[in-house]
């Protein structure tokens, strides 16, 4: 990924032997580059089809693997097995693992709302709609597929601004 080429580099000494690692703390520089220039980049929101990875997502977009970190960065995507959308298998796997069986996870209830839709306690009067620990996984994974990406002159801009931003380090 072209992205970490650009990163300035850093020596870390572990037992004993200095290591030259890539310094990823320069993500922080681009996230606040982000943040203050969000009303120029162009961004739309996107829905991820058949759980796409995020670089099939960029290929997709931009006819490149290169923008895969634009995505990441503007999603907020530190963990792509926590915060990317996941193939149904993996996640009931994910519950097989915690509960035992999809079937226990079908009926442990982990969340009650009321009726306006707001989250309340177990104990509460006012609960009405439950919701077990599958249907919970399953809705979180879903809301996964609906992401921010930036119009590919956006993107382009962005790329070049931070290889300028790079340089100043």
């Amino acid at each position: 990924m072209k992205y970490f080429t650009l990163f300035p580099k850093t020596t870390v000494q572990i037992e004993n032997k200095l290591v030259p690692l890539v310094d990823i703390t320069v993500r922080v520089k681009l996230l606040d580059y982000i943040k203050k220039n969000q009303d120029i980049l162009i961004q739309s929101d996107y829905v991820i089809e058949k759980e796409a990875r995020p670089e099939q997502v960029s290929f997709e977009l931009y006819e490149s693997y290169d923008f895969t970190w634009t995505i990441l960065t503007l999603n907020n995507v530190f963990n792509i097995f926590e915060d990317w959308v996941q193939p149904q298998s993996v996640i009931e796997q994910r519950l097989i693992r915690q509960y035992g069986s999809l079937e226990n996870a079908s009926k442990t209830i982990v969340k009650w709302t009321d009726q306006y839709g707001y989250e309340v306690s177990s104990r509460s009067k006012n609960k009405k709609i439950s919701e077990s620990a599958f249907q919970f996984a399953m809705r979180e994974n879903d809301k996964k597929k609906n992401i921010k990406v930036f119009s590919i002159l956006a993107v382009q801009k962005v790329q070049n601004d931070f290889k300028r931003i790079l340089k100043q380090i």
